[in-house]
């Protein structure tokens, strides 16, 4: 189903009763319209089950000093089968938000700032030998396979916001997802949770509070965390702040104890590393250099599958 992509033509209706005016040339198709800009924009076609939301200023990650170092492997991550195009997206896009709920084996992943045209030429010229293959399920809507077993499927929202479902599909189609509009922009508790750190940093993550999901994927742990946020700043330097809120003081004080005693193992990796309790919660502060950014990013990429 793909009525919030097709293209709209104007008809031009005349009077019978007059002499027709000569015909008018074709105009060229438009691109689809741009949806108005709204406060909570971000979070936009994710779902409303999203447990845990990131969002991504690249835009202001392309100024960092650690970009030119490793924005391919940012790439790897964000938009799968593009290695074989001569079209960067890593260096059109302006912000990705990504929204994934625990309980299914799928997340949406947003994409903004990138040129609809250009990214489907680029997939329609996707060599053979790539370890992704492009499949057109139709003229605007494109299914990424990996040899890995990951399925992405994508479409575009209008001419600049490219939405992606994956790396396992749901039931409904990616035209669906488009077409639900910004329903986890109705859970007031959230927005206000996000509100806190959006834009505080390029990088910033929070979790659908009181999300019973989300607790009962840590209870392994004994966890079952009310909140949790955090943000990552990078210049010549990276930084890690996370913030965990916890069903009780008690919860906290052991949890953080706990962090306290692996982190001591990390430290060697890093510039600082602690965690710290207050009340309910714990907060958990990473800075690292360039080089040892560096150094994990290598050991991380050793422990992925392989990707085009």
């Amino acid at each position: 189903m793909r009525a919030a992509f097709v293209i709209l033509c104007l008809a031009v209706a005349c009077d019978a009763g007059e002499k027709p005016a000569p015909p008018a040339p074709t105009p060229a198709t438009p691109p689809p319209k741009a949806v108005a800009p709204t406060p909570t924009d971000h979070l936009r076609y994710l779902p409303a089950d999203s447990d845990f939301v990131i969002q991504i200023d690249v835009a202001a990650l392309r100024k960092a000093k650690l970009w030119a170092n490793h924005s391919k492997d940012l790439s790897r991550l964000i938009v799968p089968g593009f290695a074989e195009c001569n079209y960067d997206p890593l260096a059109k896009m302006s912000t990705v938000s990504i929204g994934i709920p625990t309980k299914t084996s799928f997340g949406v992943i947003v994409v903004r700032g990138l040129d609809q045209r250009e990214i489907l030429t680029c997939l329609r010229t996707s060599k053979l030998k790539t370890k992704t293959s492009v499949k057109f399920d139709s003229d605007d809507v494109v299914t990424l396979s990996t040899t890995t077993g990951d399925t992405y499927q994508l479409t575009f929202a209008d001419a600049t916001t490219m939405v992606m479902q994956g790396p396992k599909l749901p039931a409904h189609s990616v035209d669906q997802t488009v077409q639900s509009g910004a329903p986890l922009a109705k859970n007031a508790a959230f927005v206000a949770a996000q509100d806190k750190v959006l834009r505080t940093a390029p990088i910033s993550f929070v979790s659908r509070p009181d999300s019973k999901e989300l607790g009962d994927s840590w209870a392994q742990m004994g966890l079952r965390p009310k909140a949790f946020s955090g943000t990552i700043r990078a210049s010549d330097q990276l930084a890690l702040s996370v913030v965990l809120v916890l069903q009780s003081d008690d919860a906290a004080t052991q949890f953080a104890n706990m962090l306290e005693t692996q982190l001591k193992t990390f430290r060697s990796m890093a510039e600082r590393a602690e965690a710290r309790a207050q009340g309910d919660t714990v907060t958990i502060d990473v800075g690292m250099s360039e080089t040892q950014v560096k150094s994990l990013v290598s050991m991380i990429a050793g422990m992925m599958p392989a990707q085009p």
